[in-house]
């Protein structure tokens, strides 16, 4: 995260029993604006990421992920700058 303007690049694995860490996207941005990768791994899992500021200094991901083993749909605290 550059903090003079809130830049931020992120690469998006998910860990898939058997396959083992597989790269579901990748993406760059403003974190003032919010951050959308969208996730299509033919298979293992379809859905969005999202991250995005909540009381202007904390990092969130807002995480809507559909796979083979379950659905996800949860806001999660990554970090505070």
């Amino acid at each position: 995260v550059d903090l003079t303007n809130l830049a931020f690049n992120v690469d998006i694995y998910l860990i898939v029993p058997i396959w083992g860490k597989v790269h579901i996207g990748g993406t760059s941005g403003d974190l003032e604006h919010g951050i959308t990768a969208e996730i299509g791994v033919s298979g293992i899992a379809t859905g969005s990421i999202t991250f995005h500021l909540k009381d202007g200094n904390q990092v969130w991901a807002d995480l809507q992920l559909n796979t083979i083993v379950g659905n996800w749909s949860t806001d999660v605290y990554l970090f505070t700058l």
